[in-house]
């Protein structure tokens, strides 16, 4: 190595300064050894309440569960953490309709740093079934889910201590940040006015909500968010906005939604823009603004049949 140097340096020659510097730069990357990537960490236990408390990439090597009521499939409480799932099943009850607080998968809180988890990655394929909660977001940003099937056979329950409402995904006040790409949810659809399972609820803001299949609505409480290129369509009802403001709703498909809006902006609701979307055959309208005259929200090329303001367009 030393006498590739010196006949660099000996070559140099007016002028040419940089080359000899641009040569010795790249003979020194060739030798250099890229540091070893440290293999997978299997998850080979189909036993419920698997918790992750380190960094590292995660690989799930086989089914979960089926777990009782009240316990996770994956708990993941560390930053910096990817859970390749490979195409396999977490199945939270062998019950369908009996899986009251259970959840699939629940990024929280980061155990040894004592702050909220960062940069926390879900990866499909692979399916989430009979869940009360698929995903549940809690302390944790700049993170995302992409590629997962959440089908939930359970509807929302009574108990002694209230209701149990069910969710694909759940992103909570405490968390934000947040990108789900490409999932595929399926809920029991409740239908009517009364119902209170969704496909999504997002508190938060600064997600990015983009390419998802769902059979019923998001509950978008949080602001700055951006939903693109979503279908929430076939259930209850759409998107639905309550004292959300500053969020950009775009190019989403919601079609046959029974019991509520395609599209709804409550009156608090506002700076909300809402442009190049399709809504049809929804009841009782395809699109609803409850601010007079629609506030500040923008309603702009959206392709509809209904609407209960003129402002809307």
């Amino acid at each position: 190595m030393k006498s590739v140097f010196l006949h660099a340096i000996r070559n140099v020659r007016p002028g040419r300064f940089l080359l000899a510097v641009l040569a010795i730069t790249l003979v020194c990357a060739s030798a250099a050894k890229a540091a070893p990537v440290p293999p997978p960490i299997k998850i080979t236990s189909s036993s419920c309440n698997y918790v992750i408390l380190d960094p590292g990439v995660y690989s799930l090597e086989t089914d979960i569960g089926p777990c009782g009521p009240g316990s996770y499939g994956i708990v993941i409480e560390a930053s910096n953490v990817t859970v390749y799932l490979n195409g396999h099943t977490l199945n939270g009850s062998a019950v369908p309709e009996n899986c009251d607080g259970v959840i699939g998968i629940n990024p929280s809180l980061n155990f040894f740093g004592g702050g909220p988890s960062t940069n926390v990655n879900i990866v499909g394929p692979g399916n989430i079934e009979n869940f009360q909660y698929g995903v549940e977001a809690v302390f944790t940003s700049n993170s995302s889910a992409s590629f997962l099937k959440i089908t939930s056979n359970c509807a929302q329950l009574q108990s002694n201590s209230g209701f149990y409402p069910s969710f694909g995904f759940y992103i909570d006040y405490s968390a934000s940040n947040w990108r789900l790409l490409g999932n595929e949810v399926h809920m029991p659809v409740t239908t009517g006015a009364g119902g209170v399972d969704a496909a999504m609820i997002i508190f938060s803001g600064d997600n990015y909500i983009a390419g998802n299949s769902v059979n019923d609505s998001i509950w978008l409480f949080g602001s700055v968010n951006v939903l693109f290129g979503n279908f929430f369509s076939n259930g209850r009802s759409g998107i639905q906005l309550y004292g959300a403001s500053n969020n950009q709703i775009i190019a989403n498909t919601t079609d046959n939604n029974s019991g509520n809006n395609g599209i709804w902006l409550d009156a608090g609701s506002i700076g909300n823009l809402v442009t190049l979307n399709r809504s049809l055959h929804n009841t009782p309208y395809d699109m609803e603004d409850d601010s007079p005259g629609c506030g500040t929200n923008k309603w702009v090329r959206n392709n509809f049949k209904t609407a209960n303001q003129a402002c809307i367009h």
